[in-house]
């Protein structure tokens, strides 16, 4: 039942970021078109490997989902900000300044991961609240 409940929360938060892609959710927050998805799946397979590694360290100490939770929100915040910046950059520069175009992926794929693994937190902090 245990390894059931931690397959989901880590199962939900993928199908959730994907459907974010496909719907366009992400390209309506500053995501660039041509890779969205490259960008999700990066980010998913970031935060799958977070989250594991909390997973396994949790073992040895008790981890609080809710602290989890709202760290990760904290890091998402951050990184949609440098990736809003880096975008913004980017554009007002024609598409010759490199490095903002790659605070913009970059800290898109940090946006993706964040929120994949707060998604995840928040999944082990209900289902360790209500059961």
């Amino acid at each position: 039942m245990l390894l059931s409940r931690h397959l989901f929360c880590l199962v939900l938060p993928a199908v959730i970021v994907l459907a974010g892609h496909f719907a366009g959710f992400w390209i309506l927050l500053g995501a660039h078109p041509w890779w969205s998805l490259s960008g999700a799946d990066i980010g998913i397979a970031i935060g799958l490997a977070t989250m594991v590694l909390l997973a396994f360290l949790s073992r040895f100490g008790k981890v609080s989902p809710l602290l989890l939770l709202l760290g990760f929100s904290a890091l998402a915040l951050v990184a949609a900000i440098l990736m809003l910046n880096g975008k913004e950059s980017f554009a007002m520069s024609y598409a010759r300044d490199a490095v903002a175009g790659r605070f913009w992926y970059f800290g898109y794929i940090g946006f993706i991961a964040a929120v994949y693994a707060t998604l995840a937190a928040g999944c082990e902090a209900f289902i360790t609240r209500h059961g």
